[in-house]
């Protein structure tokens, strides 16, 4: 009875539920939360940040050769897979002309060199002599190709034309038949007009303006060729009278082509014949003179001229590699400008590797590298270093990343152009310094925190970190090493931000 009236008391039952409530926490903590808190110890040691990315192995230097100039391909010295030396001739063009060249002008600037001799001067003066009778020539051969234009044209006009226009040299022209476009039947009349000025006005020794004149008489006929080869024979005009126009109109066409290529051959000649004048007499004139300095610059500049144009014809290796290209074939034309020849530098190679636009701020040229080569497996390691990052994005698959050229640190007879490499780029490295799992620090109200057991309670602490690498994360400043710290809590343990924490353990 004692016993039951004393647990009925108030305060009794009070004291019975607390002393409850606390074991339950005290079991719960102690015994049920073992499987469920996650731990683990902040630790002094290095930190080392990297990123890692996916590239290809190419040559450090790789080169597309090509000629300067066309040309007939005439010695190929090198195949795909040779290995050829820096200077090397691998490719020529025909140049038996330009090497004859060179070595007459190497052989005039010998000359030069060693002074005028007598029987040099009589030599050029009857060089001067034959290119004055030869400008001479090609002048007869002007004036005659000029009487030639006057009479060819006079001939086309006066006789074959005007055979079938009545009133030819009339102000009022008029062509004898019927001609299927008006407009060129007036065409035909007014060009009759201009026709016969032309002729009147003809001034023979005036070069340019017998060929104007060529091409107004050419306009012409090409017009009365139009009216003539539409006719048909009918009661007026016999077939026999109609193929005569033809044949006469033909000729005249022809005729003043002829013409005109004759003066465009006789322009030529002439030209030619006054350049090779003036040569004649500046070498007789340099003879004469002797030899001055300035002399032999200019024909010092002519030989470099010619070795230039030589140089032209050869496609020689700019490095020492392997030929991976070589199209070239003994005999067939090439194009200038066309690759032919490519090569990629034998020893030096270097990885090419895209790093996302996520981690390129941490990547900086000298970072550090390690690589792994498919081929050879994880267990190899080839060191790198980085040499250049693109400042321009490459976007690839909707991601923009920046081209980044790794060069490895030594050379190594394994590493083989278009290998797969598998590359961590050394990005930050911490010695000493104190770190945690990354998932241990957590954002409160803008702030990082860290969750501490201490004496079997959980404590918040204020940290400042650093960087993160393969999962931790550096603390700067909040712990000091050692410390027991929370990775993982189960949902709904903690109280509310901000009211501190009081659990046992």
């Amino acid at each position: 009875m004692i016993a039951t009236s004393f647990l009925k008391k108030p305060w009794v039952l009070a004291v019975i539920l607390a002393v409850a409530l606390a074991g339950g926490s005290w079991w719960y903590f102690s015994k049920g939360s073992a499987d469920e808190f996650q731990t683990a110890k902040a630790v002094r040691g290095d930190l080392i940040q990297t990123v890692s990315v996916t590239g290809r192995v190419k040559p450090a230097q790789s080169v597309n050769l090509a000629f300067e100039k066309g040309g007939r391909v005439a010695r190929v010295n090198a195949k795909v897979g040779d290995r050829a030396y820096a200077g090397q001739v691998l490719v020529s063009l025909e140049n038996a002309d330009i090497a004859a060249q060179l070595k007459a002008e190497e052989a005039k600037l010998a000359e030069l060199v060693s002074g005028s001799r007598e029987e040099d001067v009589n030599i050029q003066k009857v060089k001067v002599s034959n290119a004055e009778i030869a400008l001479g020539d090609a002048k007869v051969g002007m004036t005659n190709a000029l009487r030639d234009a006057f009479t060819k044209s006079d001939d086309a006009i006066r006789n074959k034309v005007d055979q079938f226009i009545s009133n030819p040299k009339s102000s009022s022209p008029q062509i004898n038949f019927t001609v299927f476009d008006s407009q060129l039947e007036r065409d035909i009349e007014w060009g009759r007009i201009e026709m016969e000025k032309i002729l009147t006005d003809w001034d023979l020794p005036d070069v340019a303006k017998t060929k104007e004149n060529l091409d107004k008489i050419k306009s012409f006929l090409d017009k009365i060729s139009l009216a003539v080869n539409s006719l048909s024979a009918s009661g007026s005009l016999s077939q026999t009278t109609v193929d005569s126009y033809r044949a006469d109109v033909l000729t005249a066409r022809t005729n003043i082509n002829t013409t005109i290529s004759g003066i465009t051959s006789a322009e030529e000649k002439l030209r030619s014949a006054q350049s090779s004048l003036n040569l004649a007499q500046e070498d007789l004139a340099l003879l004469l003179a002797g030899t001055r300095p300035e002399k032999i610059t200019a024909q010092e500049a002519s030989v470099e001229n010619y070795r230039a144009q030589l140089v032209k014809t050869l496609i020689r290796a700019p490095i020492s590699g392997i030929v991976t290209k070589q199209d070239a074939k003994v005999g067939e034309i090439v194009g200038a400008a066309s690759s032919v020849v490519s090569l990629i530098s034998e020893s030096n190679f270097e990885i090419e590797a895209n790093i996302p636009e996520a981690d390129i701020a941490k990547a900086v040229t000298g970072n550090e590298a390690e690589a792994t080569l498919d081929a050879y497996g994880g267990g190899i390691i080839f060191k790198a270093v980085i040499s250049s990052i693109d400042p321009a994005e490459t976007v690839l698959e909707g991601v923009a990343t920046y081209k980044t050229i790794l060069q490895f640190v030594e050379k190594d007879e394994r590493i083989k152009s278009g290998m797969t490499a598998n590359v961590d780029i050394i990005t930050e490295r911490r010695e000493n310094v104190i770190y945690i799992p990354q998932r241990a620090a957590i954002t409160q109200d803008g702030l990082k925190i860290v969750r501490v057991i201490d004496g079997g309670k959980i404590r918040e602490v204020a940290v400042e970190t650093g960087i993160i690498a393969e999962g931790n994360i550096e603390i700067v400043v909040g712990l000091n090493g050692g410390e027991e710290v929370i990775t993982f809590i189960p949902e709904g343990f903690l109280p509310s931000s901000g009211s501190g924490f009081g659990g046992h353990f």
